[in-house]
């Protein structure tokens, strides 16, 4: 079959043409890239001049080459392109973030680049609910080459497994497993190391954390005792779980902490810093906290989880914990390629810094 599907005669000259086409669309030969000469061919073909000549000028009339005199022929790159394969990146009760979102886009533009399509599979969590896998079995229905998953279902891993497609598990908590090509983790010891060290600085004896669904870092929360800071957590429950909206956020940060200040002993007894899990998140606190007539930084002090190039403005600086997932996308992707290529790499690190501001 030619490209358009019409059935022609199996001459030398078409089966030349229609090997140099596979080799063109399996990439031999990338755009401007010179073709063998003609008398190199006949070799290969174990063809006449004429024969292999013909062929050139069908894959010249089909826009595939391009015949210049004293250029010889070269590739035009058109309609021989193809991905490689196809990479999953699924997310599980975060399809929503900035930085999930950020992270995948990333990844996807470094995939794409090497010749991968990248599929981001975002599935919302209800604790409530099953979790739906039809989005994720369909994908492997129709062929996935590897898959990145931000989550620790096991579900999906054991689909994954069973399926015979290789997957990586990436900062889900999760520390190994069996079928996982390997656990790729944040590294948050030095930063951690960092807050406490600022903490203390500043005098903080008692930081209130407030968040949903995570509790802090038990190493972090060990270097805050040592430090001398004792630590409340303050955790809510999601109305809409699964479910990552900028306004819900303000106003989740906002309910939880001016329902601490509403108790006259919390009120009395103000802690030394509040430590938000999210940047929006804390844009709610922050109002809660004006509100129970506390001064930043003078009353109390603030520290956020944020995002690279996600940082909100309050009219002063946040101290933040703080992601890059550019580069968290760059590196990722730079390790996924080359177990996909089948080269041997060193897992990524991935930092997470401290950024001390005016908050505290």
């Amino acid at each position: 079959m030619n490209p358009a599907g019409v059935r022609v005669k199996r001459t030398l000259s078409n089966r030349i043409a229609e090997e140099l086409r596979g080799d063109l669309g399996a990439g031999r030969w990338k755009a401007g890239d010179a073709l063998p000469p003609v008398d190199e061919l006949r070799r290969r073909f174990g063809a006449g001049e004429y024969a292999v000549r013909t062929a050139l000028k069908r894959l010249r009339d089909e826009g595939l080459v391009s015949v210049k005199q004293g250029a010889g022929v070269t590739a035009t790159g058109k309609g021989t392109w193809r991905w490689r394969g196809r990479v999953a990146f699924v997310a599980v009760g975060v399809p929503g973030s900035y930085y999930s979102q950020m992270l995948a886009h990333q990844m996807s533009t470094c995939l794409a680049d090497a010749g991968w399509d990248f599929v981001f599979i975002a599935l919302p969590s209800c604790p409530s609910k099953p979790l739906d896998l039809t989005l994720v079995r369909r994908h492997v229905e129709a062929g996935l080459d590897f898959a990145v998953c931000y989550c620790s279902e096991r579900e999906i891993f054991d689909m994954f497994a069973s399926a015979g497609v290789p997957y990586i598990v990436f900062d889900a908590g999760v520390k190994s497993d069996p079928h996982a090509k390997a656990v790729v983790s944040l590294d948050f010891g030095e930063c951690f190391s960092e807050v406490a060290a600022t903490l203390k600085s500043h005098g903080v004896k008692r930081l209130l954390e407030v968040d949903y669904d995570r509790s802090i870092d038990r190493s972090f929360k060990s270097q805050l005792l040592e430090a001398g800071i004792s630590v409340h957590r303050l955790f809510g429950a999601w109305e809409k779980p699964g479910r990552w909206r900028v306004g819900e956020m303000r106003e989740a940060g906002h309910r939880l902490v001016a329902k601490y200040f509403r108790d006259s002993h919390n009120r009395a007894h103000p802690p030394d810093a509040v430590l938000f899990d999210d940047d929006y998140f804390a844009s709610g606190g922050i109002a809660a906290l004006f509100e129970a007539g506390l001064r930043i930084p003078e009353d109390i002090g603030v520290v956020t989880w944020s995002n690279a190039g996600n940082e909100l403005s309050f009219g002063f600086s946040l101290a933040r914990i703080e992601n890059d997932p550019i580069e968290h996308g760059r590196a990722l992707s730079e390790y996924l390629l080359n177990l996909l290529d089948g080269r041997k790499a060193g897992l990524p690190r991935l930092f997470t810094r401290f950024i001390a501001g005016e908050s505290l």
